[in-house]
């Protein structure tokens, strides 16, 4: 199942998210949003970068996991 490009998604709620420390810190978080009028669970995958003494959030990955939202 894929998003429309360039979709309005509203965010509803987190269902549930991890972190993987390591280098760079990647953290997973599993949402449910709501994409024309569908309640849709979705996962994005970001990573930290803090080389540098900056850190930096990078979205590598947003996709949705399936059509309806675990409870």
């Amino acid at each position: 199942m894929m998003l429309r490009k360039n979709a309005k998604l509203e965010f509803v709620r987190v269902l549930r998210g991890y972190v993987e420390v390591g280098f760079p810190t990647k953290f997973t978080i599993i949402l449910e949003a709501i994409d024309a009028g569908v309640k849709k669970k979705c996962r994005a995958e970001i990573l930290q970068d803090a080389s540098n003494y900056c850190e930096l959030l990078v979205l590598q990955s947003f996709e949705v996991v399936s059509g309806s939202p675990e409870t």
